[in-house]
């Protein structure tokens, strides 16, 4: 098992996955728990106000989780490529190949980073948008069927503040998917079975 696993990549395992998962455990977990608790409260309470005005919030709810999975699922990609960089003792034969790899390690992470990072603004934007879709709709209403002008900005107001735990949520995607690969490499060395001892070597 050593000679097909050099040490560098186990020791990058025991501590920096490890403290991946740390992080995520620790801060990520909380935040998008106490923002998912959020989220749920807020759709239940402008669905009480008033269901019509929330399918044009669902719209862009609905666009804005298209949204996460499409952006994640590439971040997660990329975060799962990133390769050990590890050096030999042989220097000037490594010298080349760690610089390899390394620009390859700096590329998928700044890719992983980049479509993490793209979510908070073009959701914002979609919430944005959703708010003046909303409150276009809601003047409608209370034209034509006299939906209560209060309602209307108290449902406003829930509608920009849905906007705030997908937000959190979104920042926290690259920890907790950097926490998830580096979880799938620790079950995954957790999970190798043992070598027996034959008591001799050959």
């Amino acid at each position: 098992y050593f000679d097909k696993h050099p040490h560098g990549e186990l020791m990058s395992r025991f501590t920096n996955d490890a403290d991946n998962v740390q992080l995520a455990l620790e801060q990520s977990v909380v935040s998008m728990c106490s923002s998912c608790l959020m989220f749920v409260g807020l759709v239940a309470m402008m669905l009480f106000i008033n269901w019509k005005l929330f399918l044009v919030t669902a719209l862009v709810l609905a666009l804005t989780m298209v949204l996460f999975n499409k952006l994640g699922g590439r971040s997660r990609r990329f975060i799962e490529g990133l390769k050990v960089v590890k050096a030999f003792t042989h220097e000037e034969q490594a010298k080349d190949q760690f610089r390899k790899l390394n620009e390859t390690y700096r590329d998928a992470a700044q890719k992983a980073n980049f479509y993490s990072t793209m979510i908070m603004p073009v959701s914002g934007n979609l919430m944005n948008i959703s708010y003046a879709a909303t409150a276009a709709f809601g003047g409608l209403l209370s034209v034509l069927q006299g939906f209560d002008l209060g309602g209307l900005v108290v449902y406003l107001n829930y509608s920009k503040q849905v906007g705030q735990p997908l937000n959190q949520i979104s920042q926290q995607m690259t920890t907790l998917l950097s926490a998830l690969a580096g979880a799938e490499r620790i079950f995954e060395m957790m999970d190798t079975q043992p070598e027996v001892d034959q008591g001799s070597v050959t």
